[in-house]
């Protein structure tokens, strides 16, 4: 019998019925997926991860694909365990639920999954625990013997979301091979675990992109409509929800001007990360903020005189270190960068060399004596003392300020290796109260927006570093251009040097 004459004799929801229960019995979902679910399904499927993300705007269809994707594993796992994540109980309850009694819905009476509490059951055994992870506590409900595959439906929004991965999901994992998916749309900050997970499955070819334009459900006009309502295309709130972007919002950035557009249309960012010519003459600066459970930042950078640009060179990153491991690697990078070696003593390339860190005078103190001798040897006579000396603290507003304005107006060069800086000029987000550094998503607390504003404060931007022209009775100073002048008029022979007689 062909598929008309069925329809014919039974008609079309019947047949469409038998067709969806059938599919069901082959543990095949997928005729509830759309065009962009599907590349998903095929991308997880494929084997060459454990762990896949999935940056998607709004309304994409996250969660209904979450689910057909944890209804295909239960099906084909007898007594199968696939823990479903959450950011909180209330998402559980008012979208992953009514979902999944739909999906419920369309199965043939003897595999009809049930809802029972914060569980889907299964005839198999099989079971999905479904628990919002609002704290440590909260996410551990999700926990069994092992699992067959897990889901983390809106990552960016979990505030544990690195404990849930790597605490609870991977784990139990680990004997079953199981795969983790991992979906939301980016938060509010690039500052969030979410965007670590994101760079590193991109890294795999494990990681899947999709915005608003891609969705089939909406219509042309729609998508317009919401994008003015988010303040146009442009807005934080349309690129990160609608373009599925990973960008800070602008109200709570620290310093909002990295990402603003420009008079030329480039992002200050891009006009600002980039390698600059090392001048001729040039005074250097070490400037840090010192962490031990937050990070250590130290910046080496100078002032370019000739394109009043501050430089930004090198960066040196730790955590849980000793006096002794920061200043050994201060001094490491300051002989890299800025010292020759003449006649088995180093010599510095700057001017001088001023060293500036957060940190309690005990600790500078400390740091200064555990100078390498070969940078104390090095220091000139006539410039100043090698000792660290506290930054500018007073009126931290202003400081944050005096940082924003040399952003936007591009008095910054910073080298493309120094991450960590970059990174928290551009995640960095002030907490609730604006009282304080949000926590960075590298465990630190934005130490590098504080040692940029210490650096941005410490520069004296008058000094001239090019020493003054000498002579002596032999020799006269000549101009540039006069003896340009000369070596023109002597191209043409010396004859052209004496004034004509009239």
């Amino acid at each position: 019998m062909t598929r008309d004459e069925a329809i014919a004799l039974h008609g079309q929801a019947a047949v469409s019925q038998a067709a969806q229960h059938a599919l069901w019995r082959a543990g095949d979902l997928t005729w509830l997926l759309d065009e962009g679910q599907l590349a998903a399904l095929a991308m997880v499927s494929s084997g060459r991860a454990r762990r896949y993300v999935l940056a998607w705007a709004r309304r994409r269809g996250k969660t209904w694909f979450f689910v057909a994707w944890a209804f295909m594993q239960a099906l084909r796992a007898p007594r199968g365990w696939i823990p479903y994540a959450a950011p909180t109980g209330k998402m559980v309850a008012d979208f992953v639920v009514p979902i999944a009694t739909l999906f419920a819905n369309t199965a043939p009476p003897d595999l009809r999954p049930e809802v029972v509490g914060d569980e889907i059951r299964f005839h198999n055994g099989a079971v999905i625990p479904m628990y919002g992870c609002e704290d440590e506590r909260k996410a551990d409900r999700l926990r069994g013997n092992s699992a067959v595959a897990g889901v983390i439906d809106e990552g960016g929004f979990i505030p544990v979301l690195d404990y849930v991965v790597r605490s609870v999901m991977l784990p139990m994992t680990l004997t079953t091979d199981g795969v983790i998916v991992l979906g939301s749309t980016p938060p509010t900050t690039p500052a969030h675990p979410f965007t670590a997970l994101k760079e590193e499955a991109e890294r795999r070819g494990a990681y899947m992109h999709l915005d608003v334009y891609s969705n089939p459900r909406l219509t042309p006009a729609q998508i317009a409509a919401y994008c003015e309502e988010c303040g146009g295309p442009q807005s934080a709130t349309f690129l990160r929800e609608g373009l599925a972007l990973f960008v800070t919002d602008p109200e709570k950035a620290i310093v909002p001007e990295w990402a603003q557009l420009g008079a030329d249309g480039l992002q200050n960012s891009k006009a600002i990360v980039r390698t600059v010519p090392r001048p001729a003459h040039f005074d250097a600066y070490v400037v840090g903020d010192l962490g031990y459970v937050d990070l250590t930042v130290i910046l080496f950078g100078y002032w370019h005189f000739d394109l009043a640009l501050i430089v930004v060179e090198a960066e040196l990153v730790l955590q849980r270190s000793t006096s002794a491991q920061i200043q050994a690697g201060v001094d490491a990078i300051e002989r890299e960068l800025w010292c020759v070696e003449v006649a088995g003593v180093w010599r510095p390339l700057p001017r001088q060399i001023t060293r500036i860190i957060d940190a309690p005078p005990i600790t500078r103190a400390d740091m200064a004596s555990l100078q390498e001798p070969a940078v104390r040897a090095a220091a000139p006579p006539d410039g100043p003392p090698l000792d660290w000396a506290p930054p500018r603290k007073a009126d931290r507003a202003a400081g944050v300020n005096a940082l924003r304005l040399d952003v936007q107006r591009r008095v910054y060069a910073i080298h493309p290796r120094c991450r960590t800086l970059i990174s928290h000029l551009q995640s960095g987000v002030w907490n609730e109260r604006r009282t304080d550094f949000e926590r960075s998503a590298d465990g630190g607390h934005n130490d590098g927006v504080a040692a940029a504003t210490y650096l941005s404060r410490s520069i004296d931007r008058q000094a001239n570093p090019y020493p003054p022209p000498t002579f002596n009775r032999h020799e006269q100073f000549v101009p540039p251009a006069v003896q340009q002048s000369l070596r023109e008029q002597a191209a043409g022979g010396w004859a052209a040097l004496t004034p004509r007689k009239r």
